[in-house]
């Protein structure tokens, strides 16, 4: 998921970046299908960014599993290597965990998500608030995965 819209001022710091108050009805108008994705989440990789770390508070309330979560620092990353830097997390999971999130920035998400090798590709640009579903093979298991273990791809936004 990439973080709610926050406004791009001079006044503060990109990290310090605090998300639009108007965001946390958009999270209320999440569709049913999110809502039940947002249940299911047992782990949390969150940008220690204030905006992902406000998202992550506004979605709270959907999540049923109680789930871990794990602030990264690299996950606030400026590096064109943001998807390698997901897979790494991704490898890092637990067995036992099977539903995870990340919540993280652009153009890293956008760059993650059109790297998968899917069928039926469409370059997807991430929009703020916007959460993708990624479904892979059964037989993998999370230190395995790469982006041609990747059967099936969505995309929403609030």
């Amino acid at each position: 998921m990439r973080h709610a819209y926050t406004p791009n001022t001079s006044a503060k710091e990109d990290f310090d970046r605090t998300v639009k108050q108007e965001e946390y009805s958009h999270v209320q108008n999440l569709s049913s299908a999110v809502k039940n994705c947002l249940g299911k989440i047992d782990y949390i990789y969150c940008s220690n960014a204030v905006r992902t770390k406000q998202t992550y508070a506004m979605l709270q309330l959907y999540f049923s599993n109680n789930p871990t979560v794990s602030y990264c620092d690299i996950l606030y990353s400026k590096k064109e290597a943001y998807s390698e830097i997901i897979w790494d997390l991704l490898k890092e999971v637990p067995s036992s965990k099977q539903h995870v999130m990340i919540i993280g920035h652009n153009p890293g998400l956008t760059d993650f998500y059109n790297s998968l090798s899917v069928p039926n590709y469409e370059f997807i640009h991430f929009p703020t608030l916007g959460m993708a579903t990624i479904q892979f093979y059964e037989q993998v298991d999370w230190e395995s995965m790469n982006a041609s273990s990747a059967i099936e791809r969505s995309i929403f936004s609030a």
